[in-house]
C-alpha cells in the first residue's frame, strides 16, 4: 500500500461570538396624544461582527444592508407581544436607524417584555415561543453558507419595561453554528520545500437538524442527519512554503480565505479509524480529504494532486460559537525511503555454462 505523506492536527479551537446593541425608547399605551406613546425600537452599534451573506464575519454594515436585519420578538410572559410564531418582526436599517413596520409600542401597564432576536431572516424556519426560538434547516454548499446567531434581552431575567427614559433594548448576538478552517504548515527538515494544495474538505458531516436558543440563552443542537462533505477549497493552488518553528514562516499558511470558512451543524464528531491512505474512501466517521502536490528541494515532485489523501479528524464536540482550526502538517517522515539492503558479491565461477576455458592456444 502507498504510504501517506500528511499528519493532521487539531491546532486550537476558541469561542468567536458576535455582540450588538441596540438603542431605542420606551412606550406607553393608551394615551391622550400619539407624542405620549413610546416607540419600541432597536439600534445596533457600529464597530460589531455580524453575519455576511456568506459565512464569514463582516461589519455592523453588512447587517445595514438593504433588506437584511434581523428577526426581533417579544413576549409578555407567554403571550406574544411582538412577531408571530415563525417570523418575528423584520427590523431593518434605514434613515440612519433601526426600524420596522408596523411600530411597536411598550404594554401602559407596566407589565415586564422579554425580546429574542436571530439572524439571518432567510435561511431555514424559525419557531419562536416565550420560552426558545427553534431553528430547523439544512446547510447547504459552502458558497451559500451563512452565520446563524442568536440575540436576547430579558433584564434580570424577568423582562424589561419602559423606565420613563429613553431605554435601549439591548442585544448581544451569539454564534449558533460552528466554525471550521484549515491552515498548512511543513515538517522542519531538508527534505521538503513545498506543498501546493489543490483541493481541501471535510466529510462525512451531519448537515441537517435543529438548534433551539432558548430565553436563557443557551443554544442546544439535536436531531441531527445527513452525510454531506464540504469542499471550501478546490481547483486551487495554495502554496505552503512554511515551516513549523522557523522564523519568519513559522506561522501556518491559511488554506482558507476569510469568505471561505465552514458554517456547519454542532455536532459529535466521531474519529475514523483507518490509516491515512490514498486508496479506498473511508466508510465510517469523519475525515479531511486533501488533494495535494509535493515537492522536495530539488523540486522534484514525490507526491501527487492527481490522488485524494485521507485524514482521519480526532473524536471531537463542535460546540455552537466555536472555532477549530485544523492544521494539516506536511511531513517526510511517513514517506517510504528507497532503501539498499544486504550487498554480496558473487564468486567467480569455477564450472558450469559461465565457466570457459578457451585454452589451450598455441604459441
Amino acid at each position: 500500500m502507498r504510504k501517506y505523506l500528511f499528519m493532521a492536527a487539531i491546532a486550537a479551537l476558541f469561542t468567536t461570538g458576535l455582540t450588538s446593541c441596540s438603542n431605542d425608547e420606551g412606550i406607553t399605551g393608551k394615551q391622550e396624544t400619539k407624542q405620549d406613546f413610546k416607540e419600541i425600537n432597536f439600534n445596533l452599534s457600529d464597530g460589531q461582527g455580524f453575519p455576511s451573506t456568506r459565512a464569514s464575519e463582516s461589519t455592523v454594515e453588512t447587517l445595514q444592508g438593504a433588506g437584511v436585519g434581523f428577526y426581533a420578538w417579544g413576549f409578555d410572559g407567554t403571550s406574544a407581544y411582538m412577531g408571530g410564531s415563525t417570523t418575528g418582526v423584520h427590523v431593518t436599517y434605514a434613515t440612519n436607524k433601526w426600524d420596522y413596520t408596523p411600530k411597536q409600542y411598550w404594554p401602559t401597564n407596566g407589565n415586564k417584555l422579554k425580546f429574542m432576536a436571530a439572524t439571518p431572516i432567510d435561511y431555514g424556519t424559525y419557531a419562536a415561543t416565550s420560552a426558545s426560538i427553534v431553528w430547523t434547516g439544512t446547510i447547504p454548499e459552502c458558497a451559500t453558507q451563512k452565520d446563524l446567531m442568536f440575540a436576547k434581552n430579558d433584564g434580570t431575567g424577568d423582562g424589561i419595561n419602559f423606565s420613563g427614559t429613553e431605554t435601549k433594548i439591548d442585544l448581544a448576538f451569539d454564534h449558533a453554528l460552528s466554525e471550521i478552517v484549515f491552515e498548512g504548515i511543513l515538517e522542519n527538515n531538508a527534505v521538503l520545500s513545498k506543498a501546493t494544495v489543490k483541493e481541501i474538505g471535510i466529510c462525512n458531516v451531519n448537515n441537517s437538524g435543529t438548534i433551539t436558543f432558548a430565553q436563557a440563552g443557551t443554544i442546544t443542537p439535536s436531531a441531527q442527519s445527513g452525510s454531506a462533505i464540504y469542499t471550501p477549497v478546490s481547483d486551487a493552488s495554495v502554496e505552503v512554503t512554511a515551516k513549523e518553528g522557523q522564523d519568519p514562516a513559522q506561522s501556518p499558511v491559511a488554506l482558507c480565505t476569510a469568505s471561505q470558512a465552514l458554517m456547519l451543524m454542532p455536532q459529535d464528531i466521531t474519529a475514523w479509524d483507518g490509516e491515512a491512505k490514498t486508496e479506498d474512501v473511508p466508510t465510517s466517521g469523519t475525515y479531511i480529504r486533501v488533494k495535494a502536490q509535493i515537492k522536495n528541494n530539488s523540486d522534484v515532485e514525490i507526491v501527487s494532486d492527481a490522488n485524494y489523501y485521507y485524514i482521519p479528524v480526532p473524536t471531537i464536540t463542535w460546540e455552537p460559537g466555536h472555532k477549530y482550526v485544523y492544521k494539516i502538517k506536511f511531513t517526510a517522515s511517513s514517506l517510504t525511503p528507497i532503501e539498499f539492503g544486504s550487498v554480496t558479491v558473487n564468486a567467480w565461477p569455477t564450472t558450469g555454462t559461465n565457466y570457459h576455458n578457451e585454452g589451450p592456444i598455441e604459441f
